[in-house]
């Protein structure tokens, strides 16, 4: 994917290893005392070192695009939230989080899809919301979408949107790498945690992967897109499988480098930014 979002197989989304800002400078020491997922905290995150800012998104009542990674808000469902209740309860809009960081940040969105069928529900709706806002968009910044449910994924990958899976802590780094391949998305997102199993591993330095169509090497995290996924040089062109790891600490960022992890989400943005740049010197 290149950073307007389009499927260009090959094109990097992150070119270097770079930090990204976990709701924007998170939670605990590193937050300067903003909450997360507000504007103030995404501008922290920015002059604390971050080259990009997550941030989770759902859709109210008036069908507006809202930062927010609960469903619940002082008690009170979101979806039944009205543009100006929304204000009133402190809720960031989508579109007022873009306007306010610099063009070169990149925003990794994830969309929130949860359980049960008013959660799929309303993940469509957010989905339906987001889609034509990241197209009419995608010129402007990188971007990224992604999901923990995987089908929502898939189905903004096929709505020409740079589109990663998220998966929760336990998922090993190997079935992350294999489902985003064959759902044809840009990036593998996984928690922390894989890292540190992989790290464990006698071989972590060794290719990790193992899909039946193609490779996720370490280092590059690269996986050849065959058949009729192929690119313009035709079937078995490369494509790009972007590791992104989340959840990541200061301590954790020599073993995700080491596994190939090219964007790092974290809550202790500046710590993380320290122990990366000690990396590369």
């Amino acid at each position: 994917m290149n950073r307007e979002g389009d499927a260009t197989p090959g094109a990097a989304l992150f070119p270097v290893p770079c930090v990204v800002g976990h709701r924007g400078a998170g939670k605990g020491v590193g937050s300067g005392g903003f909450v997360e997922n507000t504007v103030g905290s995404f501008r922290h995150a920015v002059e604390l070192g971050a080259s990009w800012v997550e941030l989770d998104v759902r859709v109210n009542a008036t069908g507006t695009l809202v930062v927010s990674h609960d469903a619940f808000v002082q008690g009170r469902p979101l979806v039944e939230l009205d543009d100006p209740a929304s204000v009133r309860l402190g809720l960031a809009t989508f579109a007022e989080v873009d306007a306010a960081l610099p063009a070169t940040i990149g925003i990794d969105v994830e969309l929130k899809v949860d359980r049960g069928v008013d959660g799929a529900r309303e993940g469509a709706r957010a989905l339906e919301r987001l889609v034509p806002w990241l197209r009419a968009h995608r010129d402007e910044r990188p971007w990224l979408a992604t999901s923990f449910d995987l089908a929502a994924a898939g189905a903004l990958a096929r709505s020409g949107v740079a589109a990663g899976w998220l998966t929760a802590a336990g998922v090993p780094l190997e079935r992350s790498l294999t489902e985003a391949y064959r759902a044809g998305l840009a990036v593998a997102a996984v928690h922390v945690s894989a890292v540190r199993a992989a790290a464990r591993e006698p071989d972590a330095r060794e290719p990790v992967g193992g899909d039946p169509e193609g490779r996720a090497r370490a280092g590059s995290v690269r996986a050849s897109r065959g058949g009729d996924r192929g690119g313009p040089d035709g079937p078995g062109a490369p494509g790009g499988i972007e590791l992104l790891v989340w959840d990541v600490s200061p301590a954790d960022v020599g073993s995700a480098l080491r596994v190939g992890a090219v964007a790092l989400c974290a809550d202790d943005v500046a710590g993380v930014r320290a122990a990366l740049d000690a990396c590369a010197t």
